[in-house]
This record gives C-alpha cells, sequence and structure tokens, in this order.
C-alpha cells in the first residue's frame, strides 16, 4: 500500500528520492485511496473550488480581525 511505499521512498537516498517521498506522502496525505479510479471526473475541480473557497475565507477572516483590532484601536487613542 501507500506506507510500503512512503517507506520504500525514506529509505532511499539523493534529491530526487527525496521530492519522490515528498510526492507519496501528499498523495497519501491529500488525495482519496485508489485515486483517480476512486473519485468521479470532476473530484480535481470540485477540490480546486473547495480550497480556494477554504483560502478566500481565510483571506476574508483575517482582514476582518486586522479592520476590528485597528478600529479598537483608533478608538483607543481618540483618533477614530
Amino acid at each position: 500500500g501507500q506506507e510500503t511505499e512512503i517507506s520504500r521512498v525514506r529509505e532511499s537516498k539523493g534529491f530526487v528520492s527525496y521530492l519522490s517521498g515528498i510526492w507519496v506522502a501528499g498523495r497519501a496525505t491529500f488525495l482519496p485511496d485508489g485515486y483517480p479510479n476512486s473519485v468521479s471526473d470532476d473530484y480535481m475541480a470540485f477540490q480546486f473550488w473547495d480550497t480556494a473557497q477554504g483560502m478566500c475565507s481565510y483571506v476574508r477572516g483575517s482582514l476582518t480581525t486586522r479592520a476590528l483590532l485597528e478600529v479598537g484601536t483608533c478608538a483607543a487613542l481618540d483618533r477614530y
């Protein structure tokens, strides 16, 4: 399985092997077992947009927090 492949790559040496290990670990972490045969044809498109939506939510939350802290700081300094 995937764990055997990860172990094999970890034991080998060299930069290419290192990159291969990262690729195998990434696949094991982020892709479902049996990919690509275990998912529908639109899985990658769905995953792309799901990831984009998650990143946008993170940025929106960060910007909102910054704006709220800025308003609070300015009010405390009588610059509001």
